[in-house]
Formats: structure tokens, sequence, C-alpha cells
């Protein structure tokens, strides 16, 4: 259920999309490869039962301006190299969390189809928003396994709000 709630929820975004690069965001491995995540972008999503939502894609390749990570995405999850997506929600008097985990695409994923990691496999913390911009830490323990695939990841954010 959690799966399809990250795949068919997002059809209905909201195009506001604001990111930010960097040389690199941090760590993200599958199978003892790495990829140089390198952009961070942020799309936001209309709110559900009172609760804010947005799109986190941090990817190697930046999405062309005017693209919806998100879509393109779903349609294709190689579209900007590997990437990690995950869906986060801000209810009414708490912070910002990640309920429903992670989509990974990476090359050496033996998944063609990508990989899925719940929110107890792929944890946000650490997330704060000032001076306009979400702050956070997204990581996996070291060895997260997705089927046949070995998947850590560890990257500190720093994504500009709307």
């Amino acid at each position: 259920m959690q799966r399809r709630l990250m795949t068919i929820a997002p059809l209905a975004l909201l195009v506001a999309a604001c990111g930010a690069s960097a040389a690199s965001l941090g760590a993200f491995k599958v199978n003892d490869k790495d990829a140089n995540l390198s952009s961070a972008v942020r799309v936001g999503m209309p709110p559900i039962s009172g609760a804010a939502r947005m799109v986190l894609v941090l990817s190697e390749k930046a999405p062309p301006a005017g693209t919806d990570a998100n879509l393109t995405l779903i349609a294709d999850p190689n579209a900007f190299g590997a990437s990690v997506n995950a869906v986060l929600l801000k209810s009414e008097g708490e912070g910002w969390s990640n309920t429903t985990g992670c989509s990974v695409a990476h090359p050496a994923s033996k998944s063609k189809h990508g990989n899925y990691l719940d929110a107890n496999a792929c944890k946000l913390t650490d997330v704060s928003v000032a001076n306009g911009e979400f702050h956070a830490h997204l990581a996996t323990a070291p060895a997260t396994k997705d089927g046949a695939d070995t998947i850590a990841i560890d990257v500190k954010l720093n994504v500009r709000m709307p």
C-alpha cells in the first residue's frame, strides 16, 4: 500500500520545484558501486488530510528547468542517472517526516525496475527548516537489502523551500 501511495499520489503534483546543487550530497551506493548525487530538488504536492506534502528527488543529474522531476522518475527511474526520492509529510504541529520510505534507482542495481526501502530502512532525521531551506539527514543502515541489492544512503540535505 505504501509503495502504491508513493507512485500514484504524485500524479496530482503541483509543479513547484525548488532545488540545490552541490559537488556531492553524500554517499549513495548500490552493491558497493558509488553514485554521485549532486542535485536535490523539492517538488510540492497538494496536501492530504491536512498534511503538507513534498517529494525530495536526489539525483546525479539535475532535472531540466520546468521539468516535474518526480513524474519524470515515475516514467523512467533512470532519467537523471542514479536517484533517490521520498515523499515527505508534515502534519499540523509536527515536523517533516518520511513515512512512506524511499524509491531508489542505480545502474548497479540488479532490479531494473528500481528498488524500494520502507521508512524503517530509509530514515529521515535532523529535520529543520531555517532561512528558507529544508535541512535533513537521509540515511540507511550500512548494508540495507532490497531483494538481491545492498543499498547504502548517507546524505545531508539543504534544499530551498518555495
